[in-house]
């Protein structure tokens, strides 16, 4: 059975009480269908699920989804087959793709009404956990409907789950489960401000507090990169690249999710009620977003001209018009290229809110991991101090120097021994020239100088040949033999 607490409260809430009383309890039995569509159908290639047992297509991930054709295609097929209700379900996933929230959150609800169909409710989880669409947030009801997604087979649903419940604290030690080792932040150096000069930051530190930290499930999250980054430090690799249109890193749109959950006085997960609101962190990030937009730039201030920042904005307009054209000609849709992006970017501020969420349910946010993650947020943001950085970032950063070094002493090594043997060869050539000089016999030359490589002629001897063939007398006697040889090159002229 799967338990609810909420923040200061210690009586757990029995989820199959909710059911009853919402009346879902039809839905825990088995589905039964309507005659579905049995083919694969453009619908399916764009927008299913690779997790829904039902599906007729590999699938996509949500932030893979193209919007354009998914929304088309699958528009088509529901009016098409609107009894098959897969189709209802990939949707609703393409249009929350194109930040159509409540048209996807209808298309999710049709999906459930009508056929009782097991992933819709893990997305519909989303909506009341994350307050997606305009729906009121309830958690408790979130709950009930993961694990009504979880018993229809939709593996993701189940991961939700096991976040939430995964180590809950006990009555006994409501705390135990959240802390941590921290891992203390190198003293940062006197704030020196950038583009944020009117905000100031006080980045959270780490607990003093050592006992083992919960290690860092990566597979919960949306955003698996970013929460790598966030947790180790790696600020750099926090990067995504700008958003189409905008003058934005997408860091910037999804970690203005992140920190919404930060924001709340409490979480229905985390009994300890810590939170690390910080409303000058959510200012500077609305501040960064709005100043990536031609309007905003200008409003804000970039460092171009009031003609500079029209110019652009008009320019950019045309821009996306013709792409928009062209996606239409090309029946993909409105919404492919850079609008599909800036599209996207709606669905990348929820991963950030959702990673969130998983977050403090996995950890608390007292514990030494979110601190950790929230602190390099503010030095990410912010530009000033020095990132918080993970033992394991520091051995692989080590890792990383020894093999460049070895990397380094290995090509050291063999542009010397290219080099030696580029001069070895210069030698042997002034020799052969040094002999036709002489001789002007090429099979003489050649023949001699295959019978000095045989032996081991000094490097000085090599250059007393190159300057005069002449010497080869004066060799030859120091070498046993060599003489012989010499003399019997004679007869390959």
């Amino acid at each position: 059975m799967i338990d609810v607490l909420e923040c200061g409260d210690m009586k757990p809430k029995s989820v199959s009480a909710l059911i009853l009383g919402l009346g879902f309890s039809a839905a825990l039995s088995a589905a039964s269908f309507a005659e579905e569509y049995q083919d694969t159908h453009a619908c399916d290639e764009f927008a299913a699920h690779p997790a829904d047992p039902n599906r007729w297509a590999a699938g996509v991930d949500d932030v893979d989804i193209i919007p354009g054709p998914a929304v088309k295609h699958c528009r088509d097929a529901v009016k098409r087959h609107s009894e098959t209700a897969r189709f209802h379900f990939q949707l609703g996933r393409a249009l929350w793709a194109n930040n159509r929230m409540d048209e996807g959150l209808q298309s999710f609800l049709e999906a459930e009404e009508t056929f009782q169909y097991g992933p819709a409710y893990a997305y519909l989880g989303d909506a009341y956990m994350y307050g997606i669409a305009g729906v009121e947030v309830d958690q408790e009801l979130a709950v009930t409907l993961y694990q009504i997604a979880d018993e229809e087979g939709f593996a993701p649903a189940g991961d939700v789950l096991a976040a939430l419940v995964d180590e809950a604290p006990s009555e006994a030690e409501p705390f135990a489960a959240f802390e941590s080792t921290p891992q203390e932040a190198e003293p940062a150096p006197k704030p020196q401000p950038q583009d944020t000069q009117q905000y100031t930051v006080e980045t959270a530190q780490p607990s003093q507090t050592r006992q083992a930290e919960k290690p860092l499930r990566l597979d919960l999250f949306h955003e698996k990169k970013a929460i790598q980054a966030l947790y180790d430090g790696d600020l750099k690799a926090l990067r995504m690249g700008e958003v189409a249109y905008l003058n934005v890193d997408k860091s910037f749109i999804y970690l203005s999710g992140f920190i919404e959950p930060f924001q709340e006085n409490l979480n229905f997960r985390d009994e300890t009620c810590i939170f690390l609101a910080n409303p000058n962190l959510q200012r500077m990030l609305s501040f960064k977003i709005a100043r990536g937009t031609p309007t905003g730039g200008m409003l804000l201030g970039n460092g171009r001209s009031l003609e500079q920042n029209l110019d652009a904005g008009a320019a950019q307009g045309f821009q996306m018009l013709g792409e928009m054209f062209r996606g239409m000609q090309s029946g993909q849709g409105a919404y492919t290229g850079g609008l599909g992006d800036l599209a996207r970017t709606g669905v990348l501020k929820e991963n950030g809110v959702k990673d969130a969420t998983r977050l403090i349910a996995t950890h608390g946010r007292s514990s030494a991991t979110v601190r950790r993650i929230f602190a390099n947020i503010e030095v990410y943001v912010s530009g000033n101090g020095r990132a918080v950085v993970s033992e394991g970032l520091k051995q692989r950063q080590e890792q990383e120097a020894k093999q460049a070094a070895e990397k380094k002493e290995r090509e050291r090594k063999e542009a010397e021994r290219r080099a030696e043997e580029r001069r070895q060869a210069s030698l042997r050539t002034g020799v052969q020239q040094s002999c036709m000089e002489q001789f002007e016999n090429t099979g003489y030359c050649s023949c001699a100088l295959a019978s000095l490589e045989n032996y081991s002629i000094s490097e000085a001897e090599w250059a007393e040949l190159t300057t005069s063939f002449r010497s080869v007398v004066s060799v030859s006697r120091a070498h046993t033999g060599l003489s012989n040889e010499i003399r019997a090159c004679r007869n390959e002229g």
